[in-house]
């Protein structure tokens, strides 16, 4: 029996491509997959503050949340929580749900692979050291990830949370010209006053919503009563990341 090589080659070649394409695909399927909102039926909504923590803002913030009864999930980078173990103590003991912002908010997607375990591991330790508890949740700074930081998220257990709700609370506040328009900082970003990003929120949010806020903001102080007051009129459910997934929380 003669055996055609050519044809042989070409089989062989379409094997091995088709045994690399579902290996990729098998790998892919397992790594975890970022969430941007929970579900759009439900009634929950949870409040996400990143950056922190920070004394002066997150203090206030918890404040305002213990006033109205009101769980929230914290995304801490972890230099500001060795620098600030009381307030991540506070944080867990309100019954708050502390989540991975990195250790040092740097850019992701240009950091070597040691780097990233670094940025991980490190925060996950420091918090761990605090609350005893290890984290489940984790947010990229400035919501950029790629392959590998869904390998690495993957490897350590890291359910990567993003948004659908932006109020864009993190520039920074300044006062507005003479004609009451908006002024813009020295980068040339429009300015967004408190109430700015309250109407933001209230516009873009559904059922299930993820909002995104941050420690840092005096708009976020000053516009968490007012947002509390009015969702609950609406209806909704302040809850954590983990109650928020949990589609047997009601």
């Amino acid at each position: 029996m003669r055996i055609d090589l050519k044809k042989s080659h070409i089989m062989i070649a379409m094997i091995v491509g088709s045994i690399q394409i579902n290996a990729i695909q098998a790998n892919t399927q397992t790594l975890v997959t970022p969430i941007w909102s929970g579900d759009s039926r439900s009634h929950k909504i949870a409040l996400t503050f990143d950056d922190g923590p920070k004394p002066e803002h997150s203090t206030k913030i918890l404040d305002i949340l213990n006033t109205y009864g009101i769980k929230a999930s914290f995304f801490v980078v972890g230099k500001e929580a060795k620098t600030y173990p009381d307030m991540i103590v506070r944080m867990h003991e309100a019954g708050h749900e502390i989540c991975n912002h990195t250790y040092s908010h740097e850019r992701l997607d240009s950091l070597t692979d040691q780097q990233l375990d670094l940025e991980f591991l490190s925060t996950n330790q420091i918090v761990k050291q605090i609350t005893g508890q290890e984290m489940k949740y984790f947010r990229p700074p400035g919501g950029r990830f790629n392959l590998l930081i869904l390998e690495k998220l993957t490897k350590y257990h890291l359910q990567p949370i993003m948004w659908n709700v932006n109020g864009g609370d993190f520039v920074p506040s300044i006062s507005m010209d003479n004609e009451g328009n908006l002024q813009k900082d020295a980068d040339g970003y429009k300015i967004k006053g408190s109430q700015d990003v309250y109407e933001e929120i209230i516009r873009t949010l559904r059922g299930g919503s993820i909002i995104l806020l941050h420690n840092g903001s005096s708009q976020t102080i000053e516009i968490l009563p007012k947002l509390i007051t009015y969702l609950r009129q609406q209806g909704y459910t302040f809850v954590t990341i983990s109650q928020l997934l949990d589609p047997k929380f009601k």
